[in-house]
């Protein structure tokens, strides 16, 4: 009997449960309706890659609108100059403008190469980089200031030859 009375519990507890799902399955709920409001939608501006090459730099730019441009990657061309389009590094050369300061043109092989300091004229260097400077009171002989003179005609004017030295 005792199991007969559990049997009966187990099975009312079921039909309560059920009634209950059957309950929830038919209990409308009002349908959902969306809010309504004006939605504005703005296109993002246009984004646009741009290659630039000035002062033998070539550069990568990444463009937005009328934000403007920001270098995205930059790299030297040396010792090419830029190419005649101005959007990247040369590649060839028939004459020195054609490369980058510092560098000239082997137009025999048609290659920037690196120059070395030369004299700008008796007493003067002239860097790769363009910069100048004196040698003073010595003379600049194959690019290079002399140390030491051994006649007048190593010193600059108004100085003169004495035991290897230029001087007043």
């Amino acid at each position: 009997m005792r199991t007969h009375k559990l049997q009966l519990a187990t099975l009312a507890v079921l039909v309560v449960f059920v009634g209950l799902m059957v309950g929830l399955k038919t209990v409308e709920s009002a349908p959902l309706t969306p809010p309504t409001a004006t939605v504005t939608a703005t296109a993002a501006p246009a984004s646009t890659t741009k290659y630039v090459c000035t002062k033998s730099v070539a550069k990568i730019q990444q463009c937005v609108g009328a934000n403007g441009c920001t270098t995205q990657q930059a790299y030297p061309c040396f010792p090419y100059g830029c190419d005649p389009t101005g959007h990247t590094c040369g590649e060839t050369c028939s004459v020195d403008s054609q490369c980058a300061a510092g560098a000239a043109c082997n137009a025999s092989s048609g290659s920037c190469v690196p120059r070395g300091p030369t004299c700008a004229d008796s007493f003067v260097i002239l860097e790769a980089n363009g910069s100048k400077y004196s040698c003073g009171p010595y003379k600049c002989v194959a690019g290079h200031c002399q140390q030491q003179c051994v006649e007048a005609g190593d010193c600059a004017p108004g100085y003169s030859c004495n035991a290897g030295r230029c001087a007043k």
